[in-house]
This record gives C-alpha cells, sequence and structure tokens, in this order.
C-alpha cells in the first residue's frame, strides 16, 4: 500500500479490505474512535501524532511496516 509518505487519510486506508482487517486486529479501539467520523480529513501522520504514547514506537513501526506490504 502506498501510504504517500503518511500524507494518505485514514478513510482511505480504511477502505481498503486488508488494512481495515489488520488496523482492527491491531487497535480494536479504532472501530468506535470518536474521531473516526472525520477520517476523511486525518492524514495518517496526523492520526500517529495524534496516538501520542498511547501506542509504542515499536508498535507504530511495525505497523506502518505492515501496511506498506499490503
Amino acid at each position: 500500500m502506498n501510504l504517500r509518505n503518511g500524507s494518505i487519510t485514514v478513510r482511505e486506508i480504511l477502505a481498503y479490505k486488508p488494512a481495515y482487517d489488520y488496523l482492527m486486529k491491531e487497535l480494536p479501539f479504532l472501530k468506535n474512535h470518536p474521531m473516526l467520523h472525520r477520517a476523511d480529513k486525518i492524514t495518517l501522520n496526523m492520526a500517529i501524532m495524534f496516538a501520542g504514547d498511547a501506542v509504542s514506537k515499536t508498535a507504530k513501526q511495525q505497523m506502518l511496516d505492515t501496511l506498506k506490504k499490503l
């Protein structure tokens, strides 16, 4: 998957079924996240920034690597 250097929107990522399935497995809280309704305006880079320390740097990097391979 082309993450466009983080400029891809969360909505675009979630629209791709393999990416959606993977992220829901890794981050199940996303399904009911209050910001999900704004997913078309939130870029991947913004989502990573918003996640802060809720997701470790290592986990973030692993997820990015996996998404790139999808």
